[in-house]
Parts: C-alpha cells; sequence; structure tokens
C-alpha cells in the first residue's frame, strides 16, 4: 500500500486533500455543506459489497504496477509485485479491513432575481409579481442543487 501511495504523491495527489474539500466548496459558492463518512467492508467478509470493494482494490493495484515501477517506487519484479498484492488481500480479509469513504454535499444558492434587479416590476401586473414572488419563496425554501 505505501507503494501506491507514494506513486499518488508524485502525481500531486495526498491522502490529505480530503481535509480541504468543504473549504474548496464554501470557495466554490456552497453552503450548508455537510460531510457524510461511511465504513465500506473490502473483502470477503464484508458479503457483496466487500468483495466488490476488494475486487476494486486489487485491479486498481495490479494496474497501478507499471506506473510505480516507471517512477522508480518499485522494482521490476512482476511476481514480487503480485505477491505484494496478494499478501494484500489475504491481510484484507484476515484483519476485516473497510475503506474510510466520505460523500460531501453542498448546496448552490439561489439568486433572489427581483433584489438583484433581474426583474422589472413594471414588467409585471401585480397578479405576476405576487405569483414571481410566491414562486421565489418555493425556491429558496427547497434544498435542491
Amino acid at each position: 500500500m505505501k507503494f501506491i501511495l507514494q506513486g499518488l504523491e508524485k502525481r500531486g495527489i495526498y491522502r490529505t486533500t480530503i481535509k480541504r474539500i468543504p473549504k474548496f466548496c464554501k470557495q466554490a459558492g456552497l453552503t450548508d455543506i455537510s460531510i457524510h463518512h461511511m465504513l465500506i467492508p473490502m473483502g470477503t467478509w464484508g458479503g457483496q459489497v466487500g468483495k466488490l470493494m476488494l475486487d476494486n482494490v486489487l485491479n486498481a493495484s495490479y494496474a497501478y504496477r507499471e506506473f510505480v515501477v516507471r517512477h522508480g517506487i518499485f522494482n521490476d519484479m512482476k511476481s514480487e509485485w503480485d505477491d505484494h498484492v496478494e499478501k494484500l488481500a489475504d491481510e484484507v480479509n484476515e484483519n476485516r479491513c473497510t475503506v474510510n469513504a466520505y460523500v460531501f454535499t453542498g448546496r448552490k444558492p439561489i439568486v433572489n432575481e427581483h433584489e438583484n434587479g433581474l426583474i422589472d416590476d413594471e414588467l409585471f401586473s401585480d397578479d405576476e409579481m405576487n405569483e414571481n414572488n410566491a414562486l421565489q419563496r418555493m425556491k429558496n425554501c427547497t434544498n435542491i442543487v
């Protein structure tokens, strides 16, 4: 696993970036930002989801071999890399490992067209303005992204 993390760092991808995602969401103008954390089982002990997660990690590990060899993180011994990946699979099942999964959500604020002068009051009758205000109030109450 350390070889994969080293390879990711060579590409400018760091595990700690996840801690900055709420800040990125805020900088993008999102509001009501929330973080949902889940532990996903990895391995046969986790049922079908665990098997799928393990398959995903193993396939990514096999595919990543070329990158870590090319960048000098690991030598070119295919069998040695495969041994590491197989050992990973055994350890994952033996230790009942999980994967941290994070889901970040945020809401894009609705622009109030009337207050920003995007709607000309004189173009609408009183009934149309009341309907427009009601629609705007409904939009402000929803959390649809």
